[in-house]
């Protein structure tokens, strides 16, 4: 396999989340320790606000067209009569930051994440090509575990505009990296938007599929973790 780039999707990919949250414990995780849980009367209040929030952003916008958490914040502080306006953007930025706190705490990257990027940074130029709602929040995890330093090129669903698999992404990677589609190996764990969208394009594409979810897909074609790129990429 020719190829120049290697560009990861994040979650899932190369960082994990130690749990599996539910739409709950996103909620749970902005609003609990805030600092600002006084404005509703309960919990569950925020929560039907939180899912509301979401499906009304869904809604509104153009299919893969993305919002932010701050969207999302925002909006659910204008639900509520009880807030002065005066008092939103300070809300919205103490549960945003309660938010990202709690998230990144339940984060972790896998041994075999460590150790193969030591070793494809030596060979290949890599990339992280992620949707995420959070601005700079997939440079800042990256940071925090330290492997920030392997990647010279990272986009964002929040930095672009539109999330996988809208083109609008996949294009910025080629322009971005001033290569050719076939130049470029896609790994994520994302049946569509990691494998399918990128192979539609012209990419090379590797599924991450860590728990098999995809059989029917042959070595060559999907991964079970990290050590297998060692025969994909003849290290």
């Amino acid at each position: 396999m020719q190829i120049k780039w290697i560009l990861f999707d994040c979650m899932e990919t190369l960082v994990d989340m130690e749990i599996s949250p539910q739409i709950q414990d996103y909620a749970s995780w902005a609003f609990h320790g805030s600092g600002v849980e006084d404005y509703w009367t309960s919990f569950e209040e925020f929560c039907a606000a939180f899912i509301k929030a979401g499906d009304f952003l869904i809604n509104k916008l153009p299919t893969n067209r993305e919002w932010s958490t701050v969207d999302r914040f925002k909006l659910i502080c204008t639900f509520n009569s009880d807030i002065p306006l005066q008092h939103i953007e300070e809300i919205t930025a103490k549960l945003e930051y309660n938010y990202f706190k709690v998230y990144t705490a339940h984060c972790v990257v896998h041994k075999d994440v460590f150790e193969v990027l030591t070793k494809l940074s030596s060979s290949y130029k890599l990339g992280v090509v992620s949707n995420f709602k959070t601005d700079n929040g997939i440079e800042n995890i990256l940071e925090k575990f330290d492997i920030f330093r392997y990647f010279q090129y990272i986009t964002t669903s929040i930095k672009n505009g539109w999330r996988k698999p809208h083109p609008s992404i996949y294009r910025e990677i080629i322009e971005k990296t001033h290569s050719q589609p076939n130049d470029i190996l896609f790994v994520g764990d994302d049946l569509i938007c990691d494998y399918q969208k990128p192979k539609e394009i012209g990419m090379n594409a590797i599924l991450l599929d860590r728990k098999n979810n995809q059989p029917s897909l042959t070595n060559g074609e999907k991964i079970r973790n990290f050590y297998e790129f060692y025969d994909v990429c003849n290290l």
